[in-house]
């Protein structure tokens, strides 16, 4: 993972997220595609993507930011955390960088086997939120799906309520 400033950001990321729109035109681009009630997945963050023309990194960071419903977004490489982009709506606020990725999340199957299921599925708080303050006061269902990116030995997850 080259390209990485002083404050630890992805220049490439940080570029692409320059030409992202801000709130109004990305909940347009869903509203006019019935996305915003297909859930925040792996599937809607690569539509827009493709729409926006940016890599999937900068569009899964600014969906995060903008869209108003709770989500997070992981980068895990080498089986720790990257990076993470939360939404403020989302429960929890905290992912620590090099946090290792667990059993818990399907993120593990990638990197302990290289295979992983590609679908939405049900996942504890304790997959990734265990340092976060709020851990255990709330309980919260989760929903995971991730994207692995063997080419980067990196898996992208989306996790959402």
């Amino acid at each position: 993972m080259a390209d990485i400033d002083s404050q630890g950001r992805h220049i490439r990321t940080e570029r692409a997220l320059a030409r992202l729109p801000r709130a109004g035109a990305f909940y347009s681009y869903h509203h006019d595609r019935g996305s915003l009630y297909k859930g925040p997945g792996i599937e809607t963050i690569k539509q827009a993507a493709g729409f926006f023309g940016v890599s999937l990194s900068a569009a899964a960071i600014r969906y995060s930011q903008v869209g108003n419903f709770p989500v997070a977004v992981i980068m895990a490489h080498k089986g720790k955390v990257l990076w993470s982009s939360i939404s403020e709506l989302f429960p929890y606020q905290y992912i620590g960088k090099n946090y290792p990725v667990n059993g818990y999340s399907e993120a593990d199957a990638f990197f302990a086997r290289k295979e992983i299921d590609l679908s939405p599925h049900s996942v504890l708080e304790d997959s990734w939120f265990q340092n976060d303050s709020n851990f255990r006061k709330e309980r919260h269902p989760l929903i995971e799906q991730c994207l692995p990116m063997p080419g980067y030995n990196s898996v992208l997850t989306v996790v959402w309520l």
